[in-house]
């Protein structure tokens, strides 16, 4: 016989939660970290905390957390952290990518790779293909065409 999956007793009121021992910094840092994962809902959020999804709850939340100036702030600290995190991640492998690509470029068995790769290499150097104008009436095309003459002019 298979058994009952056992779930946890919600919290009733998450007022009562914070008043009593529970410590309002750890809460609010849970509440951070769920806001983090995605779980943006304050409902979800409630349920990641495990407590009921009450009005009297979803009050409290908002009013006492989510829109607190200072958790604001926290917030979007933390989300810049995370995105600077990332970033440093992907800078640290960039030098292994462009060896490889380099690799690719001289060594990979097929002809459309080393093409593939070696554009890539030029591409990323700055010398990409010319970007392509799309014109879709005799009025753009004189617009255009008067725009480069002007820019001409200016560069002699």
């Amino acid at each position: 016989m298979a058994e009952k999956e056992q779930t946890l007793p919600l919290i009733p009121s998450l007022e009562e939660w914070c008043q009593k021992g529970e410590n309002r910094v750890d809460i609010v840092k849970e509440v951070l970290y769920l806001q983090l994962a995605c779980e943006n809902s304050p409902v979800k959020i409630l349920a990641g905390l495990g407590v009921a999804h009450t009005p009297a709850n979803l009050t409290y939340l908002n009013r006492k957390i989510l829109e607190q100036p200072d958790y604001l702030a926290k917030l979007e600290l933390a989300k810049r952290d995370m995105v600077a995190s990332v970033l440093d991640r992907f800078r640290e492998r960039a030098h292994r990518a462009a060896n490889k690509m380099e690799y690719l470029s001289e060594s990979a068995k097929e002809e459309r790779t080393q093409f593939m790769a070696t554009k890539d290499i030029l591409d990323r150097a700055g010398t990409g293909a010319v970007n392509k104008i799309s014109v879709s009436s005799p009025e753009q095309y004189r617009r255009i065409v008067a725009e480069f003459l002007e820019a001409t002019k200016e560069e002699k």
